[in-house]
């Protein structure tokens, strides 16, 4: 069962991760972009990021999806990103991350995802 959806909160932190996104890369839903912030609401106030190119994938952008949540007050809020090969599969290596106003937690085999995009992937 879905969490009850307040559709103004929903509504305030999409637009601040498609701003804060925006910041770092071009928004594409159909993957010739760096990022999509889906326009789905499914329940609770959670936003879905796809990233199509993964060197937009920072700690710094994820640092600012955080701090975004924060200064929005919603800390239940989260935001869950999830990396998306060629085929719009999930990537190799592991889905992705989910963004919490206090963090995020990895959901992913970082050594894959460096061994297939370079040492470089989210440093």
């Amino acid at each position: 069962m879905n969490d009850p959806v307040d559709i103004e909160e929903w509504q305030r932190l999409y637009k601040a991760v498609r701003a804060v996104c925006s910041e770092h890369g071009t928004e594409d839903a159909f993957g010739g972009g760096d990022f999509w912030v889906v326009d789905d609401c499914w329940g609770g106030v959670s936003q879905k990021l796809i990233v199509t190119n993964p060197s937009f994938l920072t700690p710094e952008l994820v640092k600012k999806l955080s701090a975004c949540i924060s200064r929005l007050g919603l800390l239940g809020a989260e935001i869950v990103v999830a990396l998306e090969g060629a085929a719009k599969e999930p990537a190799e290596g592991g889905s992705g991350l989910v963004v919490h106003s206090t963090g995020f937690e990895e959901y992913w085999d970082i050594a894959v995802l460096r061994a297939k995009h370079g040492d470089s992937f989210f440093t």
